[in-house]
């Protein structure tokens, strides 16, 4: 198992992107060429044939090609399932610590807006929420710098 940046921007090899980014989700370029090709070929296939065969059966040409894109559709659904199953995710899924200092400076990002609440002041049940996410702390902690930054100042 080879292992693969979390960032796509940061897998780089012989100049050419190896991953990239799509919805949100990081694929590899190669695999993501082959999911299309395999997709398309699948939707054609389904689309084709159940053109030929809603010929024989349906009233008007019309209704066997509009049925026709339904199973080419249904085709597509049954590509993305495979290519699901044949590909797996290129993310690196890490659990463990933390680095707080992101949220500090998030912090202090918002607080250039002018000043925010205090945790006290906030009902017992955000206060739950934000401890069990694990803000609380944090947002705790970054009042009493500022309380110690206002003391000396003053």
């Amino acid at each position: 198992m080879e292992n693969r940046p979390s960032d796509p921007r940061a897998a780089v090899t012989d100049g050419a992107m190896k991953y990239a980014e799509v919805w949100g989700d990081t694929v590899d370029l190669k695999d993501l060429a082959k999911a299309v090709v395999i997709g398309g070929v699948i939707a054609l296939a389904c689309y084709l044939i159940a053109g030929r065969v809603l010929m024989a059966y349906a009233p008007s040409a019309q209704i066997a090609r509009t049925y026709a894109m339904l199973f080419g559709l249904l085709g597509c659904i049954g590509a993305g399932a495979l290519c699901a199953r044949l590909f797996a995710p290129k993310r690196d899924l890490s659990e463990g610590t933390h680095d707080d200092a992101w949220r500090d400076e998030a912090l202090a990002a918002l607080a250039e807006g002018g000043r925010f609440g205090r945790t006290e002041d906030l009902p017992a049940v955000v206060q739950a929420e934000m401890k069990e996410l694990g803000l609380y702390d944090t947002f705790v902690r970054y009042e009493a710098v500022l309380r110690q930054d206002e003391a000396k100042n003053s």
